[in-house]
């Protein structure tokens, strides 16, 4: 992805929505300063990371660094921005009482970007068995079914939505299952998208892949 492919004001206001949907969140400071986004990655998703923060520095400066976890003893990718008035208006756009919803408006901003980022922060691909899967728990059945709605007329792609988990408040969690048949379709569609160390989740053949 390069940056003139991002400078799209609607398509870059798309791309932080849904990379917040995914791994990422805006927080208002509580001296009532502007908003900022955060998020981490993984030590071997650098180049995720990098991507993120390319589209991110349309808007305003980002800052990167690599911290390490006495707890996992492992070392992750922290990226934050500057605080702008960008994500102050976004923020109540997609929390409701501290939960991200799922807005009717985001979803028909869903473009082949936007999916390959929400793809690549949430989705699954067991090579084995040839299911691809999106696990998004926190969003209701029926938010998941609009957005599968969307996905289907607006792409051809068919996902199902599933159970996936029983969350900690002994609600049930889903998640979206592509249609087997169109899994090199929808391979097609995102991986102009896709960095390197995620390619695993695009290709075809070897063992299941990892999260």
């Amino acid at each position: 992805m390069t940056r003139e492919e991002i400078l799209n004001p609607k398509e870059l206001i798309a791309g932080v929505i849904w990379m917040t949907y995914g791994d990422g969140n805006i927080t208002i400071p509580a001296q009532g300063n502007n908003g900022y986004f955060q998020v981490s990655h993984t030590e071997n998703h650098e180049d995720y990371i990098q991507m993120k923060a390319a589209l991110l520095s349309n808007i305003t400066s980002v800052s990167i660094k690599k911290c390490f976890h006495s707890r996992s003893r492992s070392y992750n990718w922290q990226l934050w921005t500057k605080c702008h008035p960008v994500f102050t208006k976004l923020k109540p756009r997609i929390y409701l009482d501290g939960r991200k919803i799922l807005s009717e408006h985001a979803v028909k901003m869903l473009s082949p970007l936007c999916l390959a980022i929400l793809y690549q922060d949430d989705g699954r691909y067991n090579k084995e068995k040839s299911v691809i899967s999106i696990n998004k728990p926190l969003f209701s059945r029926l938010e998941l079914e609009f957005l599968a709605k969307y996905i289907v007329d607006t792409y051809g792609l068919i996902f199902r939505v599933h159970r996936s988990c029983k969350l900690k408040d002994g609600s049930i969690g889903h998640e979206m299952g592509l249609r087997s048949s169109d899994r090199e379709r929808f391979f097609d569609l995102i991986r102009p998208y896709v960095v390197p160390s995620m390619s695993y989740k695009v290709t075809t053949g070897g063992s299941a892949s990892k999260h």
